[in-house]
């Protein structure tokens, strides 16, 4: 059960972070659901492997510690796609009505 939280750290720290440490100005979310879902998703195959006979090493924690770290990182940045196209989507919808105006007060000044 704990074996799938080390890879999910090293995941993190190493991989996804490239070793920066968080500075006291960064926003640290209270839970991260991506880590929460690999952690799941470790136990439930090393628990499964047990039972099935499917499995990737003979030892039941380095499998979970791979199946943790490869969900961790496919869920990352599978969110962070899914999140950056929404910031572009929600600031292109913004800044076309703010452009909009800016241009109509810009043509009523040359008119002035």
């Amino acid at each position: 059960m704990f074996t799938p939280v080390a890879a999910i750290y090293c995941a993190d720290f190493f991989i996804l972070r490239r070793q920066a440490v968080y500075r006291a100005g960064d926003f640290i979310p209270a839970f991260n659901i991506c880590a929460i879902a690999a952690w799941i998703t470790g136990i439930l195959f090393s628990f499964s492997s047990a039972e099935t006979g499917l499995f990737i090493t003979p030892i039941e924690a380095i499998d979970a510690l791979i199946i943790s770290l490869a969900s961790y990182l496919f869920l990352s940045r599978a969110m962070r796609v899914l999140t950056n196209k929404t910031a572009i989507k929600n600031s292109a919808n913004s800044a076309t009505p703010a452009t909009i105006t800016a241009t109509k007060d810009t043509t009523e000044r040359e008119n002035l």
